[in-house]
């Protein structure tokens, strides 16, 4: 009777481990699949959040890029202009009827100019002849020698289209080119950016609450950002200068920041001289996936 009875407990005692087993049989493959399943997902979802700011860099920087080709080519047709040819160059033959006539003609297409594009704050043209700057808006005074002296350096020593001159973006034309030496252009045409619609638009752009847009001159000599965005910035000219970033037209990599992991997206304009660059917290687009990781 004993004997019986330690054999049962035997096989009942035995059963337990055979219970695990199987039910370890069943769960790791499950675990194991899951698991997999997870760290694809992860690299999907990776690289579908990776191809998607990437679009959306380039959509941006793609628009920006052929609004400022167009504000370019029409800055560069005044060159062709009647009324400002004749004002910059037989002016003080002109009576008077006829030169307020032409002044008041090229005022109306500054401001066409002017009013064609959100990102202008400004359009003007100085004639040296006059001695007077014609603004969209309104009649001026002479431009400043210095101002002048800027535009004519720049427009010596540059091939991009952007001046950066005392806290301003601006476009500029000169003619005749190149300029002669000690010699007044015939006449210098000058179209303002408005900043703060460029930064507007980086707002629009960044698309997050955390994240951030700046647009960052290639020579790192100037940058437009918005003011929360402005602590990041020496960071981002940082990562530009990065071997591996410096030469790449478009790119992605991370930076830290205050115990914080960004993904930076950027894409270079050739013809602007620019560099467009947006930035997002790693756990803002990968959070719920993080989540879910952790599980595991």
């Amino acid at each position: 009777m004993a004997t019986i009875r330690i054999e049962w407990r035997i096989r009942q005692f035995s059963i337990f481990p055979k219970i695990i087993v199987a039910f370890l049989m069943i769960i790791v493959p499950i675990y194991v699949l899951s698991l997999v399943m997870n760290i694809s997902g992860e690299a999907s979802v990776r690289e579908e959040i990776s191809m998607s700011m990437k679009s959306r860099v380039h959509f941006y920087l793609n628009s920006f890029e052929s609004e400022m080709t167009r504000l370019i080519k029409l800055n560069r047709e005044y060159s062709f202009d009647e009324d400002l040819r004749n004002l910059s160059t037989i002016a003080p033959g002109m009576n008077e009827f006829d030169r307020v006539k032409a002044i008041l003609s090229l005022q109306n297409k500054l401001l066409l100019m002017k009013n064609s594009s959100l990102y202008v704050a400004d359009v003007k043209v100085y004639i040296p002849l006059l001695e007077r700057t014609i603004h969209a808006n309104y009649y001026g005074d002479e431009l400043p020698l210095e101002e002048l002296h800027a535009l004519e350096d720049f427009s010596d020593s540059h091939k991009y289209p952007f001046i950066f001159w005392h806290t301003r973006l601006l476009i500029s034309e000169l003619y005749p080119k190149p300029i002669t030496p000690n010699k007044m252009p015939i006449f210098a045409s000058e179209v303002e950016l408005s900043e703060n619609e460029i930064k507007q638009s980086l707002l629009q752009a960044s698309h997050t609450s955390q994240g951030g847009a700046v647009l960052l001159d290639s020579s790192q000599n100037w940058f437009i950002a918005n003011d929360q965005d402005m602590k990041m910035v020496p960071k981002l000219k940082e990562f530009m200068m990065r071997k591996p970033f410096q030469e790449e037209l478009m790119g992605q990599g991370y930076i830290e920041m205050e115990r914080k992991n960004y993904l930076i997206t950027y894409e270079r304009s050739h013809l602007l001289n620019t560099i467009f660059m947006v930035y997002v917290p790693e756990s803002q687009i990968l959070g719920p996936l993080n989540k879910y990781r952790n599980w595991f």
